[in-house]
């Protein structure tokens, strides 16, 4: 939004209505909804001024394969440092034995002194032997250089939540503001794994940006006809899950939006070549990221039919106290919590049955009290629930879409993508005026004509997102006569529509009324939130979509291979 409003002031109502052919009801739940996610502030007798900026980072620069963009003002405070003995959910994901003893590195990441992230790293010995408390000054990559770790790969889930008491005091956060995860696994060049990581990022704070090219098309050779078998000592967290959850996620890894086979795609961020190699910067596509600093890009999309109201409400964002330096009686919950969220996502419990308080115990060496103030945080975002006399049961299901698919790119065999279980529902196809931030986007005059095709997506039944795109002519066209019995690649693919390149700018939101009716959800609940651009083989823009996708239904799954090495077997995009 920021790069869209001169100097932050919006413009008044009869204006921002003439200019997005919006009814003056439906502006001001718009600006309403703004409001109430930090983004606009209304001040009597002056008028709505655009809040405070947002930091930026790209993806790759989360996985450790590039720089920070400008360093982000970023220091990193350390909470904990401490050997401790493996837990079974990360010693699995090190491919060590449960009890073998691991360094926890538990900081706070500040950007420009403001908290920003907060990371629990869990280092293999004897990789982190030679790792100092003093190197850990910017970013952890490079603390792992300093300490002679060299990185070989980097995945990670991605996912949306909101947050609870103790990420609100740790973070000076409301509670139940919008937080990003991040469950990370860095492997050296050899294939090992050496670090397991759980981040939660403040949404408002820092957003993700990620660019992925198509890859070229390709004859199928031997890799291709029998892929190797995964190398059970080198998978990540994305790879254990039980028989169940392996079915409902892997075998049905296409979303909505999804456009490649599972077994062929390409890196996210391959060298550029021809008409790619002068793409424009992610300061050029989403006008905001400046300086390594972003605001939200947005439009206002005129929505018809139904009240506003949503299955049920999530907490409102309400003040925590803030922590201080010697506060820390709640971290063994929360790095307890990290472990077992990670292991109910995964479907690491077999049969969704989470151990008995005892066993818990035993496992984790935790308290008693640990033990319950961990899973009362898991209860607390519905990922488990308590059944008297059965035990605690895990509830949670995400389907887990490969961010490439989100993209758009890799090998695209429209033949081989399945549809099993997907199915759409259009809310919107017609031709519209282009409102003046979609034809920032686009590159294209306001108020030339555009189609707007929005949706939502299901998968067997279940709502995952509402997508909302806005395509330029001729493009439009031929997506307006083309059938709609799949995805939304699949879409462009039957219309003749190559995709040469995607850019997704990924945060978290909480849902607002409207959203919520839509996707059947609690009002203020989760969403995964993007904004995409869609570019030809020739580097053209035609596509501008905004995505929110269900956090409680739908997370992100990415990886990232340092330019000099090869991927590690066995390993998932």
């Amino acid at each position: 939004m920021a790069g869209d409003v001169p100097q932050g002031v919006l413009p008044a109502e009869d204006a921002l209505c003439a200019q997005f052919a919006a009814s003056r009801a439906n502006l001001r739940a718009a600006l309403d909804q703004l409001r109430a996610e930090g983004l606009v502030e209304r001040v009597r007798g002056r008028g709505t001024f655009v809040s405070a900026a947002r930091g930026w980072t790209s993806l790759r620069a989360a996985h450790g394969v590039e720089p920070l963009a400008g360093e982000l003002g970023m220091t990193a405070e350390v909470l904990d440092w401490t050997c401790v003995p493996a837990a079974p959910p990360v010693a699995r994901r090190l491919a060590i034995e449960p009890g073998r003893p691991v360094l926890r590195i538990d900081y706070l990441g500040r950007q420009d002194a403001l908290p920003v992230a907060l990371v629990t790293n869990y280092v293999r010995q004897p990789d982190a032997s030679a790792l100092r408390p003093e190197d850990l000054r910017l970013d952890f990559y490079r603390l792992l250089r300093a300490g002679g770790i060299e990185l070989g790969q980097s995945s990670f889930l991605i996912e949306g939540t909101l947050a609870d008491e103790h990420d609100a005091v740790t973070l000076a956060l409301p509670i139940a503001a919008p937080l990003t995860l991040l469950v990370q696994v860095i492997h050296r060049p050899d294939g090992e794994p050496v670090d397991v990581a759980f981040a939660r990022i403040c949404a408002d704070r820092l957003a993700l940006f990620s660019r992925a090219y198509q890859q070229p098309k390709a004859e199928p050779g031997p890799d291709d006809e029998q892929a190797p078998a995964p190398d059970q000592s080198h998978q990540s967290h994305q790879s254990h899950q039980s028989h169940q959850s392996h079915q409902s996620h892997q075998s049905h890894q296409r979303g909505t939006r999804p456009g490649a086979d599972g077994r062929a795609a390409g890196r996210q961020s391959a060298a550029l070549t021809g008409p790619a190699a002068a793409l424009p910067t992610e300061s050029a596509v989403f006008p905001g990221l400046i300086d390594g600093h972003c605001r939200r890009n947005g439009g206002v999309t005129e929505r018809t039919g139904g009240r506003h109201r949503g299955a049920g409400s999530m907490p409102a964002m309400t003040t925590a106290t803030p922590a201080t330096r010697r506060d820390r009686r709640h971290q063994p919950a929360r790095w307890l919590r990290d472990m077992l969220r990670a292991e109910v996502i995964d479907g690491g419990f077999r049969g969704g049955h989470l151990p008995s308080e005892a066993d818990l115990m035993r496992t984790f060496a935790s308290s008693r009290a640990t033990v319950r103030e961990a899973l009362d945080l898991l209860r607390h975002e519905g990922l488990v629930e308590r059944i008297q006399g059965t035990g605690t049961l895990a509830v949670a299901q995400r389907f887990a879409a490969r961010l490439v698919e989100i993209h758009g790119t890799g090998f695209p065999d429209n033949n081989q993508r399945p549809a099993v279980g997907l199915s759409n529902r259009i809310l919107a196809l017609a031709v519209i005026p282009m409102p003046p931030v979609v034809a920032g986007h686009l590159g294209r005059p306001a108020g030339e004509d555009c189609l707007l095709y929005e949706y939502i997506g299901y998968l067997y039944g279940q709502s995952l997102g509402v997508f909302t795109n806005y395509l330029r002519f001729p493009q439009a066209a031929a997506v307006a006569d083309a059938p709609f019995d799949r995805d939304w690649y699949a879409l462009l693919d039957t219309a003749g529509i190559t995709v040469g390149s995607s850019d997704l700018l990924i945060e978290t939101l909480r849902a607002d009324a409207d959203i919520a009716e839509l996707l059947e959800m609690a009002v203020g609940g989760p969403l995964l939130g993007m904004q995409q651009v869609i570019r030809d083989e020739h580097g053209a823009p035609f596509d501008f979509a905004i995505l929110r996708a269900r956090g409680d239904q739908m997370s992100l799954r990415s990886r990232e291979v340092h330019p000099r090495f090869t991927a590690c077997p066995g390993e998932d995009h």
